[in-house]
């Protein structure tokens, strides 16, 4: 599981704060146990606050710009990282009747960074659509699914060992970082390309 991963983030942050208010803290100490009013070369409690201040204005900088990288990036992981995957458990795979073919509908989709889930529901899958009477027509819907390398592997590798040939296979939600890893189905003669849309996904297979 890597449900919570982007609390990761956060750990930077933390340290850096925690050691900047423990400096201050140690210069606070040792300025104010070292004032002795009247006496020379000892600083006055004006300087100690200027010493703290000093090193305060670059703690606050940086603590929010670290801060402001983490929600950012945090705003754009956490619809992944914490989403409930039942639902695209429970959604299942099936074949479509579509503009006088057929077309397997594998979904992938909408089950965030749970790698684990993922494969399971992949490889049960394959025990339907590797059966010769199941279209050679593929949509595989990864959106709003985390991709690692071992989810690629599994896909890429089962599909290319399959002995049921595969014509077809449009990818949708796929980033395209990931496309030069999925490209590798095609050494097998399956055609394949990308897609954000299901609807033109649907409409390639059959153009």
């Amino acid at each position: 599981m890597k449900k919570n991963r982007a609390f990761f983030w956060l750990i930077p942050i933390l340290v850096v704060i925690i050691a900047d208010l423990i400096i201050l803290a140690c210069v606070f100490k040792e300025e104010f146990n070292s004032i002795q009013p009247g006496e020379p070369g000892h600083p006055t409690g004006l300087a100690t606050a200027f010493v703290a201040v000093v090193l305060l204005i670059p703690t606050v900088i940086i603590s929010a710009i670290f801060i402001f990288i983490t929600i950012v990036r945090y705003d754009k992981l956490s619809k992944h990282y914490f989403e409930d995957p039942q639902a695209g458990i429970k959604k299942k795979s099936f074949e479509l009747f579509y503009n006088g073919g057929k077309i397997w509908c594998e979904h992938l989709d909408g089950m965030g960074a749970y790698e684990d889930e993922v494969i399971t529901k992949f490889v049960e899958d394959i025990k339907t659509f590797s059966r010769p009477s199941i279209s050679s027509y593929m949509i595989i819907n990864l959106d709003k699914t985390e991709i690692t390398e071992q989810i690629v592997n599994i896909i890429t590798t089962n599909i290319m060992d399959m002995e049921k040939p595969i014509r077809k296979i449009a990818f949708v939600g796929v980033d395209k970082r990931w496309h030069r890893s999925f490209d590798a189905v095609k050494e097998k003669g399956i055609v394949i390309t990308y897609f954000c849309d299901y609807e033109k996904a649907k409409e390639w297979l059959f153009s």
